[in-house]
């Protein structure tokens, strides 16, 4: 459940080198959540992630195997169609509903 990809919208740079720190400090956070089956924690870091980079398919990918563990299969499949909607060709968010 770890993400170092960036989207294009955010990448290295003097402007956003405090917020590519901060975004992998929050991926950092809900990995770790989610690794000790704390889904609500987990959920906070990424929705405070995606705020950053809203264009990360892999955030709304992990969001929704997070709403899944959740029982909240409804907001998991709209999180898993937005990340399908950004990056058609990523084959981990259709794994989660197999």
């Amino acid at each position: 459940m770890n993400n170092k990809k960036l989207s294009k919208g955010i990448h290295s740079g003097n402007d956003n080198e405090k917020k590519v720190n901060y975004l992998n400090t929050l991926i950092n956070k809900a990995s770790e959540a989610f690794s000790e089956a704390n889904y609500d924690n987990a959920l906070k870091y990424y929705n405070e992630a995606i705020l950053i980079d809203q264009e990360n398919h892999v955030l709304y990918s992990n969001k929704s195997a997070i709403l899944l563990k959740l029982g909240k299969a409804k907001e998991a499949i709209e999180e898993a169609d937005y990340a399908i909607n950004l990056q058609p060709s990523w084959p981990k968010v259709f794994i989660f509903f197999i």
